[in-house]
């Protein structure tokens, strides 16, 4: 499970997240044997703060590099959109 934590770093006091979406991208390679490397998510969930969002991720190609990116609107009117991303390669253990 990784938390993209927004908090006191990008949300002013009292401000939550109202809505969250993902962004999951291949950085390299783009294709493997001429099929798309995908990596998935099956679970996420808003914290019960609402100031952070957990996502869980499953699948990808080993050796291949990934760019997780989480997009969020705020309560605050006018609503502000912010993103936090991290990048993820595939290793053996």
């Amino acid at each position: 499970m990784y938390r993209f934590d927004f908090g006191v770093e990008h949300l002013p006091e009292g401000v939550t997240i109202d809505a969250y979406s993902f962004v999951v991208s291949v950085v390299r390679p783009r294709v493997v044997g001429g099929l798309p490397v995908l990596m998935e998510f099956d679970e996420d969930a808003l914290t019960s703060d609402s100031r952070s969002v957990d996502l869980r991720l499953f699948g990808g190609t080993l050796g291949a590099l990934y760019r997780i990116a989480c997009h969020i609107d705020t309560n605050e009117n006018p609503t502000q959109t912010k993103i936090k991303s991290f990048y993820l390669l595939i290793e053996r253990q």
